[in-house]
């Protein structure tokens, strides 16, 4: 299971990461807006923010104060400055599957790749067996919610086109691996939902039953 030590040192590598790229990559924003987009991508939509910072600021001042956190400029946050903010990033931000989940399901896939059949004759297919992983370790991460495998993302993922991801879509459905449960809605800026069927692995299914699961607001201090 995730910690919240896990869960802080990936937001605050997020930080770092924009801190480092702004002058050349990334537009500016405020000082706290990557480190809460990456802790709210690992809670679950209805989470409170205030008692979501009040379960990571211990995490924080173990590594030093809120005011690590600073602007390209130099700016540093007061502790009082640090809440206002992310209670102000937290609910301005829309909620989607984000970076938390599917970057956590990656390095799982990558630590315990699936073994998927692919049928005599058939030649070696690794990065359809990624593929594979990354969908079964997303919805262990997920729980009972259901996944999305957005082509764009997951081509540039795997170095392949979007066209590839639609095609591997199309095929782990076709094992019994996938099923879809909700259509694309460009109206509401919803993207296609899946269910992946982790019973057909055990080791998946152990990680579920272990409580690998995002966390919930009733429940902001343990994150899976």
């Amino acid at each position: 299971m995730q910690s919240l030590s896990d869960v802080v040192d990936y937001a605050v590598e997020e930080y770092m990461n924009y801190i480092e790229n702004y002058e050349y990559e990334v537009p500016f924003h405020t000082p706290l807006w990557d480190f809460t987009w990456a802790v709210r991508s690992c809670y679950s939509p209805d989470a409170d923010p205030g008692r979501v910072f009040e379960a990571v600021e211990p995490e924080v001042r173990r590594r030093g104060s809120w005011s690590m956190f600073r602007d390209p400029n130099g700016y540093t946050l007061t502790r009082e400055e640090a809440y206002l903010e992310f209670l102000y990033n937290w609910k301005k931000m829309r909620w989607a599957f984000g970076p938390g989940p599917f970057e956590l399901a990656v390095k799982r896939a990558a630590a315990n790749p699936l073994s998927v059949e692919i049928g005599h004759n058939g030649p070696p297919m690794p990065l359809y067996e990624r593929f594979v992983s990354i969908a079964g370790w997303l919805q262990v991460l997920m729980e009972d919610a259901p996944i999305m495998l957005p082509c764009l993302k997951m081509g540039d993922l795997l170095d392949v086109s979007p066209m590839t991801i639609t095609r591997m879509r199309k095929r782990a459905i076709s094992e019994g691996l996938l099923s879809k449960t909700a259509e694309h809605s460009y109206s509401q800026g919803r993207a296609t939902e899946f269910r992946f069927e982790i019973g057909q692995f055990p080791i998946l299914a152990e990680a579920k039953e272990a409580g690998s699961s995002t966390p919930t607001s009733q429940d902001a201090s343990a994150v899976p």
